[in-house]
């Protein structure tokens, strides 16, 4: 059997703060943009040559970010728009010996890319310290948390598919420089130029954040079994279709079927923090993890090459757990010693066998 689960009741003061960092504000910066100058948005992901004639999809959406640019000719849409810079300049050119004669190059049809897809989303601390989104990090983790910051990066364009989602909720969002609280977004949403960058908005519930102590307000989505439905119709086309193991995982909160091991305890539901449970120290759990970690790491047990480690705590059907899952790093294939190797960092933390 390649899943290890275990269920137990523990107390759990500041557990939230020893095992995530949800509760250090995260910002979370949107990846997809629109502009002319990102081969990306050209067909054969390449720049056009400056002689080259552009076409534009002749139904487009709206915004397009156009910057300095030189060709032979510009076909516009029938219908959409364009954001131009103040300096910008459009430059015609009908010879270059660098370039191919006769060129016809097409500007991708723009997607309205969802709100509510991991490979959207890049993050960083307030540090401006990187956290790499491993595989082992759950879907839900990986979009804007009801804590996080959000930004949308100066000079660029973007259509963003909001898909109606039933309710909204982060700190703050910057958008062009701008920054926002949830109730100013709210209220930009509906104004003409933020409807032509936030597709189907229509139903939104939009809900403060919470300024609180309890754990369930640390959350990274505290309403959390809301949003996974309509997240994993997102992101199953891109999990693999059948993992490679004979008894596969899905942590909570995470949209696919993983090879891998998986450690769970069930939290207490309730608002005010325990003190519980003399005999089971989380300060010992805490450290315990980390040290089991990086003894595995050190010695060979773990190949940080191969596997990928994230500890959180979540919630699903209102049941709090804090969970602590292992999958292997794309590419590299499943083995019988993965989940021997799960069973001897368990074996390593001592505090989850004294309680």
């Amino acid at each position: 059997m390649n899943q290890f689960s275990i269920i137990l009741l523990i107390s759990f003061a500041n557990i939230f703060q020893f095992f995530i960092g949800f509760s250090e504000c995260r910002r979370m910066i949107w990846q997809q943009r629109t502009n002319i100058g990102d081969a990306l948005n050209w067909d054969g992901d390449e720049l056009p040559c400056s002689t080259d004639s552009l076409l534009f999809p002749q139904k487009s959406y709206d915004i397009i970010k156009l910057s300095n640019f030189t060709m032979k000719e510009l076909i516009l849409p029938k219908s959409g728009g364009f954001v131009l810079d103040s300096k910008m300049s459009l430059n015609f050119r009908e010879r270059d010996t660098k370039c191919k004669k006769n060129e016809m190059r097409s500007f991708k049809s723009v997607i309205q890319t969802p709100w509510l897809m991991s490979s959207n989303w890049q993050t960083t601390h307030e540090n401006g310290n990187g956290k790499v989104m491993t595989a082992a990090m759950p879907h839900d983790e990986r979009i804007p948390c009801d804590n996080d910051e959000i930004i949308f990066p100066i000079n660029n364009s973007y259509v963003v598919d909001l898909q109606s989602i039933p309710l909204m909720t982060f700190k703050r969002i910057a958008i062009d420089g701008r920054l926002m609280t949830l109730n100013e977004f709210k209220d930009f949403l509906f104004t003409t130029y933020g409807q032509s960058l936030f597709k189907n908005i229509d139903n939104i519930q939009f809900i403060e954040n919470e300024d609180c102590s309890s754990i369930k307000c640390q959350l990274c989505h505290r309403k959390g079994d809301s949003l996974r439905q309509q997240l994993c119709e997102n992101e199953k086309p891109f999990c693999q279709p059948i993992p490679h193991c004979s008894d596969p995982i899905k942590p909570i909160g995470h949209c696919c079927n993983e090879c891998g091991a998986l450690f769970q305890m069930k939290l207490p539901n309730s608002e005010r923090i325990s003190t519980g449970i003399n005999s089971f120290n989380l300060d010992d759990v805490r450290g315990d993890i980390y040290r089991a970690i990086n003894s595995a790491l050190s010695t060979g047990i773990v190949d940080e090459n191969k596997i990928a480690y994230h500890i959180s705590v979540t919630t699903e059907e209102n049941q709090l757990y804090l969970q602590l899952g292992k999958i292997r790093k794309k590419g590299n294939k499943y083995s019988n010693s993965d989940f021997s190797a799960f069973n001897n960092l368990i074996d390593m933390i001592p505090s989850l066998h004294d309680s």
